[in-house]
């Protein structure tokens, strides 16, 4: 009866939950999480940061380019500052970016965090903000011209563009910026631009 298959499903999406959540707290610790960093090159690094920000609390990119971030413990920083659910984010993020590499090195199975995360499905998330998603994989799809006209066009609706992003290659980083000047807004399941696209 249909009472049964939802008592069911609810029992195994629990189930599946405490999986995952016991798993990222066993494999996933502040000293490990630097020598995940250091699998993982700029980009890497960016787009996990960029998954895993609290919106709701606000960032100041500036931070970011106080610290020379190609050797710099960025994502370490951050999750010392908000320890809330980091090594399940972390976890997330690692297996949306599809870094088997890294994965491997904690010996965990990739395929039972496919299931657990669904890294393809664009819509859903599990612990880092969907809309955050989305927007990494609206990044991951554009080619270097398609960034550049998304950034030309951004640039041509706000006024005093930040000058220290005019060299800056990381979408995720210009977006982060667009977040702290209001441009757009993240929060849960939710988005907004001040202007449309």
């Amino acid at each position: 009866n249909g009472n049964t298959i939802k008592t069911i499903r609810l029992t195994m999406s629990l189930l599946m939950d405490g999986i995952a959540y016991s798993i990222a707290k066993t494999v996933i610790n502040i000293n490990n999480l630097k020598l995940i960093e250091d699998d993982l090159d700029i980009d890497e690094k960016i787009s996990v940061l960029f998954m895993i920000l609290d919106y709701a609390n606000g960032f100041n990119i500036f931070e970011l380019f106080k610290l020379k971030t190609e050797n710099a413990y960025i994502i370490v920083d951050y999750v010392k500052n908000n320890p809330e659910n980091w090594e399940e984010k972390v976890l997330e993020a690692l297996c949306i970016l599809n870094n088997r590499q890294v994965l491997k090195k904690l010996g965990i199975s990739f395929n039972a965090l496919d299931l657990q995360y669904v890294p393809k499905l664009i819509s859903y998330s599990k612990s880092i903000n969907v809309i955050a998603k989305c927007l990494y994989k609206l990044c991951e799809s554009l080619n270097e011209s398609e960034q550049k006209i998304l950034l030309s066009y951004v640039k041509s609706e706000i006024h005093n563009y930040d000058p220290l992003l005019d060299n800056v290659d990381y979408l995720e980083l210009h977006m982060l910026y667009w977040i702290q000047i209001g441009y757009i807004t993240i929060s849960k399941g939710m988005f907004t631009l001040t202007y449309n696209l």
